[in-house]
């Protein structure tokens, strides 16, 4: 956590970053990230080589900033990069792995950058939730998960 204060005006202190509620985990090992999807420029997102879900993803913000999401494998995990987002739209599935037991959650991730979204054209729409970029999305990982979320103020 990094704070701030201003030393020219003590009677009124800068609110201390707020930390965002974070719900218990989805999953068992599951870790938390989460960051804004207004005025995005840029967006990478690294998937599953077999699955073909999303593993992480790497903003890029008009003002320059930058913000990584679960797991960005450079030189490990298939990237593909989208310059103008418009929407993002998530699909959660469950699917088996070799040696495991119970079923696992993962997030498959289309960014349309365009006015129609790819998957309303083959009649799969029931299956994807499709969100302007706004708001924040909410991004919980492990090593074989994850669920992503939308949260619209």
């Amino acid at each position: 956590m990094i704070g701030a204060y201003s030393e020219k005006n003590h009677d009124a202190p800068i609110d201390p970053a707020r930390r965002p509620f974070i719900s218990e985990p989805p999953f068992r090992n599951a870790c938390f990230s989460l960051a804004a999807l207004d005025n995005l420029r840029r967006i990478s997102i690294f998937s599953n080589d077999e699955l073909g879900f999303c593993m992480g993803m790497l903003l890029e913000y008009k003002n320059g900033a930058q913000r990584s999401l679960g797991q960005c494998r450079i030189d490990v995990d298939p990237v593909k990069s989208y310059t103008k987002p418009l929407r993002i739209c998530l699909r959660r599935r469950r699917y088996y792995q070799a040696g495991i037991s119970v079923k696992l959650q993962a997030t498959t991730v289309q960014i349309v950058e365009k006015d129609e979204c790819e998957h309303s054209r083959v009649g799969d729409e029931e299956r994807w939730t499709c969100f302007p970029m706004c708001g924040a999305l909410e991004f919980w990982f492990s090593d074989r998960e994850t669920r992503l979320a939308v949260i619209v103020d």
